[in-house]
């Protein structure tokens, strides 16, 4: 199909069971490594996660800490002026 005008054509070659061999081989430390990775990508997916999470509660702790705050302040100052 090479010399036959066509452009954009490529030459395919067809390979047998029998030439399978040759190919290289697939290890099955190759296999490991990649699931290993997987782990460790899911693992540290977990993680960030939960520390969104705990960013989260701390984020909630924070602002009621700061509306206590307020609160706190706004009493004394209401003390004050007013005496009560």
């Amino acid at each position: 199909m090479e010399g036959s005008g066509w452009p954009g054509l490529m030459r395919i070659d067809i390979v047998n069971g029998a030439n399978r061999s040759e190919s290289p081989p697939i290890h099955a430390a190759a296999n490991r490594s990649s699931k290993a990775a997987k782990r460790r990508s899911r693992q540290m997916k977990r993680r960030k996660r939960v520390a969104a999470y705990r960013f989260y509660g701390v984020e909630g702790r924070m602002k009621v800490s700061i509306t206590k705050g307020f609160c706190w302040i706004k009493k004394k100052c209401s003390e004050i002026i007013h005496g009560y």
